[in-house]
């Protein structure tokens, strides 16, 4: 068994779904409560305005300045396991001295946000 089919019946067993569609990523989503998402991946490529009051996604090692980044005031920002570790130790140690919230899958498993209002 493949590790992505070994995750999606983990999916389906806990949610209880007897499919699941998979999609690629988009750099951004609307989600409730008027709270966006927004993903950087390894391209690095947001728009500013995206940011403020957002929950930012980095994945696949983004070459970002941090800090800028932290400049725009993000709600949150979650590092999920695909970058490098010493990558998410740097982001982590700036998001500390900045008091800002960071969320590493590495460190706390996954994250997981329900993006509808109410179960479909």
């Amino acid at each position: 068994m493949q590790k992505e089919d070994y995750l999606i019946k983990n999916i389906q067993l806990k949610h209880g779904k007897k499919q699941i569609k998979i999609d690629t990523l988009r750099n951004f989503y609307q989600l409730k409560n008027e709270q966006n998402l927004v993903v950087i991946d390894q391209s690095a490529i947001y728009k500013p305005d995206w940011i403020k009051g957002s929950i930012v996604l980095l994945g696949d090692s983004p070459k970002i300045n941090f800090n800028r980044l932290m400049q725009y005031q993000p709600d949150k920002i979650i590092a999920n396991g695909s970058n490098y570790t010493s990558f998410v130790q740097r982001w982590k140690g700036s998001a500390k001295r900045q008091n800002a919230e960071f969320y590493s899958t590495a460190d706390n498993g996954y994250w997981e946000y329900n993006i509808y209002n109410k179960e479909p």
